[in-house]
């Protein structure tokens, strides 16, 4: 006669097993994903534009809290095929990456094969108190002697 060894069950195996999996769902439903929303801007050359046909606008979303370290990145877009000014651009950010009392600003630039021609020079506050996201948010473009030809 054949005995056939039916394993048992730990009752404390079992548990352990139904407390990690009730864990595992229970904080998922805890975890938010991205809460993307976006913000419009202008780009506003302070002088005729020019650049070469290749240049590419880029606009960035700042975190400028610390003044003793480098801005944090929270959004980034770029633009090509630019000719006159001003440029409309929307930028989409994460919702979730904004902390309360940080200061944001959005930052401009048009570059060609690596050479920088445009800046933005002065600060553009956003998405706080200091900000001028009440009304139309523009970023002022100023050109580097390479822009005008010199």
């Amino acid at each position: 006669m054949l005995n056939f060894i039916t394993p048992r069950r730990s009752s404390a195996r079992t548990l352990s097993l139904s407390g990690l999996l009730l864990a595992t769902f229970g904080l998922g439903g805890c975890m938010t994903g991205p809460d993307f929303t976006q913000l419009e801007a202008r780009v506003v050359p302070q002088q005729a534009f020019t650049a070469p046909p290749d240049a590419m606008l880029e606009v960035r979303l700042v975190d400028v809290s610390r003044a003793d370290a480098e801005a944090g990145l929270i959004a980034s877009t770029r633009y090509g095929g630019l000719r006159e000014g001003p440029f409309p651009v929307r930028l989409q950010y994460d919702r979730n990456a904004i902390e309360e009392g940080h200061r944001y600003a959005l930052q401009a630039d048009v570059r060609s094969e690596g050479r920088l021609y445009w800046i933005n020079d002065s600060a553009v506050p956003v998405l706080g108190d200091a900000s001028t996201s009440q009304g139309e948010v523009e970023i002022p473009l100023t050109p580097l002697p390479r822009a005008l030809g010199h």
